[in-house]
């Protein structure tokens, strides 16, 4: 339901660019005179954005160009995948990163939130809307067939145009019989048109939309569109001379008590004093009007119901690719140079920025290789090898005087930001999923939505990038879960943990804490080993000298 909510605000968002333009151009119709069938047709284009969640591409696009958004964050791609074509693509949505010490994203939990909120509203409207109508209804119990479709009844205050199908005009008991020639007139052009069909639709979408300011300006501004409309196409048929009569009409039907507003199809609604203005206003309009209208029209159609064209790669350059294949250069070592990028590449290794007071993710940190004196774990804020001497060189965890880095004996020896190669998340459809080689020496790093992963090289400290594959690899696989362990311990912060058997009693490793990057703790058995005291410094490893 979160990606249906995130497409319709993308929708909804580039609706409501486009009522602002709709109104605007409704203003200089209203300036130049121009008919109000042409300011009701209009509307027509942010109600196919309010409904339609894709659209063509064109020059003409008033929308700016797609730019490349949510980057590294688990909303925003997913959002990013839903509304790739709904125009939100161009909107800067960096503000949706969730904070880097938080495992649970706040902006996710609103967006739960709000898609909630969403459908609750949308239910309410809609109940509200069916109780209207089973209570009009009732009111209809009881009526008169005067000929055709039209029928008289006492239960209603002012005519309207009732049904989809099969379509019927309802007019008060009280009506004079020169009010009815006007009134019969007016509600039989509205079924020609069909405007009982559009007004539901348009009503429906307006639910979908009930939390967009917009979207019921765009309702109640065409739903006056359409009366006045329909209040022309009158005049027009009995000419000029009836304007008086038919005001005065439509005055003593306007009893200003208003049912649901997408149902009926009532003669009094729409902005009564605006529709006798206009009518007392008409006249029959020029031959120039009407060219001027149509082009305007399709300028409106070309320009806000299409997004603006994305420039392929095929389709760039020779220039546009030596810049990038520079730019690729800098980042990266190829290994292999076909005229595009090859896997495997190298991958510059980006160190994590860390502080002790950083939180762990809500879920634990994880544990993924503990065996001859290397620790391997890793959470959002990065992976990390623990060790007391890899090829002859002494670990470095702590800030510590140069003169006494060589009697250090322990220290992180190795360590990769995550967030740089996008293998951060630890939940949800990015999530990574992280497997060690039985021998501790490689790491492989795979976001299940990619079809390439990461191998991190131990010993040689280097990163490569290549297509995802781990047939043929040993991996370690002696993790066991917290219940497993059996362990009571309010300081666990691993999501997991490691089984150890040495032909005596089992017994489990895993990481302890109070929370915080700089209290992790690993146990096992006996041992206790600090992993953090201070930020891990920019270059973590110092060699024997």
């Amino acid at each position: 339901m979160e990606a249906v909510f995130l497409q319709l605000l993308g929708m909804s968002y580039q609706a409501g660019v486009v009522v602002c333009f709709i109104l605007l151009t409704r203003w200089v119709f209203q300036l130049c005179k121009v008919p109000k069938k042409y300011s009701y047709f209009i509307w027509a284009i942010p109600y196919i954005r309010f409904l339609c969640p894709f659209s063509l591409e064109s020059i003409f696009s008033v929308f700016p160009k797609k730019q490349q958004l949510f980057q590294q964050n688990p909303i925003g791609q997913v959002a990013s995948q839903n509304l790739k074509n709904s125009g939100l693509s161009f909107i800067d949505f960096s503000f949706l990163a969730p904070a880097p010490e938080n495992s649970v994203d706040p902006i996710q939990a609103l967006i739960v939130l709000g898609s909630y909120i969403w459908l609750a509203g949308v239910v309410l409207l809609v109940l509200y809307s069916l109780f209207s109508l089973v209570k009009l209804k009732r009111k209809l119990q009881v009526q008169i067939g005067l000929k055709d479709n039209i029928y008289l009844t006492d239960g209603i205050d002012m005519p309207f145009v009732m049904g989809i199908i099969k379509q019927k005009i309802y007019l008060p008991s009280s009506i004079t019989k020169e009010e009815m020639e006007y009134v019969i007139l007016h509600e039989q052009v509205h079924i020609k048109r069909k405007d009982a069909a559009i007004k539901g639709i348009t009503f429906f979408v307006t639910i979908l939309h009930w939390f967009n300011p917009l979207a019921w300006v765009a309702f109640f501004c065409m739903e006056s569109d359409m009366e006045m409309s329909c209040d022309e196409a009158v005049m027009w048929q009995l000419g000029e001379d009836c304007c008086t009569v038919y005001a005065q009409t439509l005055l003593s039907m306007s009893t200003g008590k208003k049912e649901n507003r997408g149902i009926p199809l009532a003669f009094g609604e729409g902005n009564v004093k605006g529709r006798i203005k206009n009518i007392m206003q008409y006249k029959k309009p020029l031959f120039f009007t009407g060219i001027f209208a149509g082009i305007l029209i399709v300028t409106l159609f070309l320009g806000l119901l299409t997004n603006p064209v994305t420039t392929d790669i095929s389709e760039e350059t020779n220039t546009e690719k030596e810049k990038e294949s520079v730019i690729l250069q800098e980042t990266t070592k190829e290994i292999t140079v076909l005229g595009q990028e090859e896997l495997p590449i190298e991958i510059e290794i980006t160190m994590p920025q860390i502080m002790p007071d950083m939180i762990v993710g809500a879920d634990g940190v994880y544990l993924d290789y503990a065996q001859n004196e290397i620790i391997i774990f890793h959470d959002y804020f990065g992976l990390f090898i623990y060790a007391k001497q890899i090829n002859g060189v002494i670990p470095v965890s702590m800030s510590m005087p140069e003169n006494i880095w060589q009697s250090l004996e322990y220290g992180i020896v190795g360590a990769v930001d995550l967030k740089a190669i996008g293998c951060h998340y630890t939940q949800g459809d990015n999530y990574c999923e992280v497997h060690v080689s039985v021998d501790g020496s490689m790491v492989y790093l795979h976001p299940i939505n990619q079809e390439e992963m990461y191998v991190y090289d131990v010993y040689n400290k280097k990163l490569i990038k290549q297509k995802y594959s781990l047939d043929g690899i040993e991996l370690f696989d002696s993790y066991v879960s917290l219940e497993e362990m059996e362990i009571v311990n309010e300081r666990i912060c691993s999501a997991n943990g490691i089984f150890f058997e040495n032909g005596e009693e089992p017994y489990y490793g895993y990481l302890i804490g109070d929370g915080t990057i700089g209290s992790l703790l690993y146990l096992e058995g006996d041992m206790l080993v600090p992993l953090f005291v201070v930020p891990v410094p920019e270059n973590p490893v110092r060699p024997l000298s």
